[in-house]
């Protein structure tokens, strides 16, 4: 079965760590729930961000590795991401770094930031550690926006970028608003025409071409004018992307 098949793709997998030469900035890339680090989408995403001078680093967590489809507590998840960020930290790469990952990966890796910023006795990498991008970062499960999950980024004071399609139906307006509102160093980028896996509408790949591209383009520009602490992307249409500070969401697509 396909589960199986992304199982056994799973198991026993190195990390990989990608787009060293000339990089800027390296990001931690975890996969989705139901996916793996080779999987095609985080593969795809990864290879942007290296044309776009951001290393990666993909890892599998535990729960893939023991040949399980789905993850088990977060707790759990967590501990994986921080072991693969110490393993960064151990590379002695002097730049600076960013916890990210997709859907489920992203959710990680903000609650890994969060523990990092909390914690009594810092990992080495903490210093390192300048914001997150999360790539379609599931605000709430699927059909039901009551359920937020970001209670767990009260007080965070870390630099924030979501990156979803207009289309992710785990990214409701109102409730990507109330998000907005409750973080102040949070940034949300749409991207046109694009779903939850970044899969676009004919008319988006016709008009803008990739999604993988200017969600790599935004996050290349958001790190950089980290760094000038310029006006960030907040409110710049910017090719197919539109990027929104407590401001309700309205389509790239429709040029609003």
């Amino acid at each position: 079965t396909p589960a199986r098949s992304r199982v056994k793709q799973a198991s026993a997998s190195p990390l990989l760590i990608e787009g060293k030469k000339g990089a800027i900035a390296a990001l931690i890339l975890a996969h989705g729930s139901a996916t793996h680090q080779a999987h095609p989408h985080l593969t795809a995403l990864s290879e942007a961000l290296n044309r776009q001078k951001i290393m990666t680093l993909r890892f599998n967590f535990a729960y893939r590795k023991a040949g399980r489809a789905f993850p088990g507590p977060m707790t759990e998840s967590v501990s994986d991401y921080l072991t693969a960020a110490d393993h960064f930290g151990a590379s002695r790469l002097k730049l600076p770094l960013f916890f990210g990952g997709h859907s489920y990966g992203g959710r990680v890796a903000t609650h890994a930031a969060s523990a990092v910023q909390t914690a009594s006795n810092p990992p080495r990498i903490s210093k390192q550690l300048k914001g997150m991008v999360a790539f379609s970062l599931p605000l709430h499960p699927r059909g039901k926006p009551h359920l937020k999950r970001w209670s767990h980024l009260q007080g965070n004071t870390l630099p924030l970028i979501i990156l979803a399609g207009d289309r992710d139906p785990m990214i409701e307006n109102e409730q990507a608003v109330t998000f907005l509102q409750t973080q102040p160093n949070a940034e949300l980028c749409w991207i046109a025409g694009a779903d939850h896996g970044f899969k676009q509408t004919k008319a988006a790949i016709k008009n803008q071409g990739s999604a993988y591209f200017y969600a790599a383009k935004a996050a290349r520009r958001w790190r950089i004018q980290l760094d000038n602490t310029l006006q960030r992307l907040t409110l710049e249409q910017i090719s197919g992307v539109f990027c929104s500070l407590n401001v309700k969401h309205q389509s790239p697509g429709t040029g609003n």
